[in-house]
């Protein structure tokens, strides 16, 4: 099995606090956890000193514990002899805002026993908050194996996190290996919704090869639903190259595009009027690595267009607000650009089917914004033109 450090370089971790324990004797609930450190990376903190104490004071009771404070700097606890170890989680607090409705605990982070069908790893924890309760997925076992999967825990969403006894242990996998359809390792995943938020979807990796190895990795999405008793139903990993219907709300791929400088794939262009601000600040998240941004009260962005139906992509953010879109000069949607996180190329709207030929899209920004946004900013990326 290969090391917590080098697996996660090579599979890209999302910036989380996760654990993995050895099989062997330990001293305590410090054996191996690593902590957030720059994204994408992860180290174990040792502490010569502290370990030489826990062997110490575990040596009466004839054991080799391996040692690992939870950070380099802070004073090494009372070590705690125990019988081999469980797999766990180490579960901390990170800076940003708290679930609607969920407690706002504090306190360092602690090591929860979790279960997972395998003796060798659990990590990548992901959140869902709904029906009353906090649902933590994660990854067991060795990546390159065919049992890679994904296990569940859950607690009630007022609980504090850190009161280990507060999870509750779903008994076996919940997304996990299917032969009949060449699906191996699926884990390593996250959650996304569909653009109309109607939708909730898992993406993750898997492989078509029970082989143990690490290649033949690709990444995969597919729609999830909720049983009656309010946990999540992933359902069953589909095969490579299934057919599905695209998220609800996603358009999918016009038959031309038109750039917010006005380059194009087709016929049209966009003009605006008022104050803007344009560049390639948003980078990889923006159409051609540029869009332009406004959070003046009667800005416009006007997209002229040939075809039956238009979308509006752009980049949703903590500091955006309101924008009025209108097509062909009719009355106005009130569309809100704003997000709890900023995301890339987001879909903002898409035009009613229109008879083909010529029209226009407008984009007018309000000034204003809702009372969980720090500005009134409106972002125009890109538009997708369809003809059908």
């Amino acid at each position: 099995m290969e090391s917590s450090t080098k697996r996660k370089r090579r599979s890209g971790e999302q910036n989380v606090v996760f654990a993995k324990r050895h099989r062997q004797e330990v001293c305590g609930k410090w054996n191996t956890i690593f902590r957030p450190v720059g994204r994408g990376k992860g180290r174990p903190y040792r502490d010569a000193p502290s370990l030489h104490r826990c062997k110490a004071r575990c040596k009466a009771t004839e054991r080799t514990p391996t040692c690992f404070p939870a950070s380099p700097a802070a004073p090494a606890p009372a070590p705690v002899c125990s019988s081999p170890a469980l797999l766990g989680l180490a579960v901390g607090l990170l800076p940003g805002p708290a679930a609607a409705g969920a407690p706002s605990p504090s306190g360092d982070a602690v090591a929860i026993d979790a279960a997972g069908g395998c003796p060798e790893v659990r990590e990548g924890p992901e959140f869902l908050y709904r029906n009353g309760r906090v649902w933590m997925t994660y990854s067991t076992c060795d990546t390159g194996k065919p049992d890679y999967q994904v296990w569940m825990m859950s607690m009630p969403l007022d609980a504090d996190p850190l009161v280990p006894g507060n999870w509750r242990q779903h008994q076996g996998p919940v997304f996990s290996r299917v032969d009949d359809r060449g699906v191996f390792g699926p884990g390593h995943h996250a959650f996304f919704t569909s653009p109309d938020g109607t939708e909730d979807w898992i993406v993750h990796h898997a492989k078509t090869t029970s082989a143990h190895t690490y290649g033949n990795r690709t990444t995969r999405a597919q729609k999830f639903t909720w049983r009656a008793d309010g946990s999540p139903d992933f359902g069953r990993p589909l095969a490579l190259g299934a057919t599905q219907d695209l998220p609800s709300g996603d358009p999918g791929s016009g038959n031309y595009w038109i750039n917010d400088d006005g380059r194009a794939g087709g016929p049209g262009g966009v003009a605006y009027s008022g104050a803007w601000n344009s560049g390639t600040g948003c980078a990889t998240q923006c159409f051609w690595g540029d869009d332009h941004v406004s959070d003046r009260a009667g800005a416009t962005a006007t997209f002229t267009f040939t075809g039956t139906r238009i979308a509006l992509l752009s980049v949703e953010d903590t500091g955006n607000g309101y924008a009025g879109i209108s097509v062909d000069g009719g009355p106005e949607q009130r569309v809100d650009f704003h997000g709890p996180i900023r995301v890339g190329e987001a879909v903002q709207y898409v035009s009613p089917r229109l008879p083909y030929g010529e029209h226009t899209l407008r984009v007018r920004v309000t000034g204003e914004h809702d009372s969980g946004s720090g500005a009134s900013f409106v972002s125009v990326d890109r538009a997708e033109v369809y003809v059908d």
